[in-house]
């Protein structure tokens, strides 16, 4: 029964990776897709909400998956897609950070409340790694509410990156916003023909992967561990990609292979939503992050409409904030903007370095 698990996570990403094919699942991707299955079947008892294949999947799937993604992206790339980026990623973070301190002002969380207002900043800003490091960093984790508080956060972020992948697909939505964006470069996976997916330059593609992701690790651990892998691998792959870009040219097929190596995190995203801990402290704590996150869209879609940047751009970028490098670089894949791919990345990493900081100091002013 112990390869029960895994095979159901594999199952249903190839499921999704069809149906995403369908009418309905090009509207709602195989992001979305894979979202729902997973926290359908958590919550039905079918798999659990934690397994040890979880973890692996993350520690191995999305480390090989970064470099296929991205080993087509070159500096010049990432000049022009990626400081532009990075200006509207930081705009998200400070729609965050205005969400936190509303949030806070309309309720009431009794004496642990800055201590959560700093793990909630920090889990919107840069991601779930950044929620375990507030929550060491502030006492937090000891706190019998830590519970309560990843089942809120794990059930607005299933919510949140569903809703991100509906308006992708949105055009009346779009239409709101600034023309042209990364359309210019987009591919589907339905432009990838299948004879090179399978190519000699897809092995080397696998080959590469496996290598940086090696690096990448024995990187961080040289470095003191300080869960950097996914900058070490986005910076080498950057690196070979510019020195050596007609050799990457040659990986077809790394594109489409990297989303659906992607899908079992989102499996792993949508399966820890566990809607039966929503009790309680649990509901106030769910009104909390929702208000934050409500508030961080508002503010940054207000923000794009005043300065002209594109719906593509203003999805990946909060996607980024809120849920982190991975999922945001998934979506920009997912959705055919390769061009998004590594400034997703990139703008996700260096939100991990900021947002702890800022969880503390936010939980320090209003802990005082």
């Amino acid at each position: 029964m112990g390869w029960a698990v895994p095979i159901m996570m594999l199952a249903t990403c190839g499921l999704s990776w069809q149906l995403g094919k369908t009418r309905i699942g090009k509207l709602l991707s195989p992001i979305m897709v894979v979202l729902i299955l997973a926290a359908l079947l958590a919550n039905l008892n079918v798999v659990p909400h934690g397994h040890p294949s979880y973890t692996w999947a993350a520690a191995f799937l999305v480390p090989l998956a970064i470099p296929l993604l991205l080993v087509q992206a070159d500096l010049k790339r990432i000049a022009r897609d990626g400081g532009r980026l990075l200006v509207v990623f930081c705009t998200g973070a400070v729609a965050t950070m205005v969400g936190v301190i509303v949030a806070t002002a309309l309720m009431s969380l009794g004496p642990e409340q800055g201590a959560l207002a700093g793990v909630f900043a920090a889990t919107y800003i840069g991601g779930s790694v950044n929620f375990v490091s507030v929550s060491q960093l502030t006492g937090f984790s000891a706190s019998d509410t830590l519970g309560a508080a990843l089942a809120a956060d794990n059930v607005i972020s299933v919510i949140y990156l569903g809703l991100l992948g509906v308006a992708a697909g949105n055009e009346a939505l779009g239409r709101w916003f600034a023309r042209g964006g990364v359309h210019a470069e987009t591919v589907t996976q339905d432009q990838q023909p299948a004879a090179k997916v399978l190519s000699p330059g897809t092995f080397l593609a696998l080959v590469a992967a496996g290598v940086i992701g090696g690096l990448g690790y024995l990187f961080d651990w040289a470095s003191g561990g300080y869960s950097m892998q996914l900058l070490w691998i986005t910076l080498l792959t950057v690196v070979l990609a510019t020195l050596f870009p007609r050799q990457a040219a040659a990986m077809s097929g790394a594109f489409p292979i990297g989303s659906m190596l992607l899908l079992p995190f989102f499996f792993v995203i949508g399966a820890g939503a566990d809607l039966g801990a929503l009790t309680g402290s649990a509901m106030q704590l769910l009104a909390f992050a929702a208000v934050i996150v409500v508030l961080h869209a508002i503010i940054l879609g207000a923000a794009g409409r005043l300065f002209g940047w594109p719906l593509e751009y203003l999805i990946v970028a909060s996607n980024a904030c809120v849920l982190g490098p991975a999922p945001a670089a998934g979506m920009a894949a997912s959705r055919g903007w390769p061009g998004l791919v590594s400034p997703a990345v990139l703008c996700g990493v260096f939100g991990y370095v900021v947002a702890s900081f800022l969880g503390v100091a936010i939980s320090r002013v209003l802990s005082s």
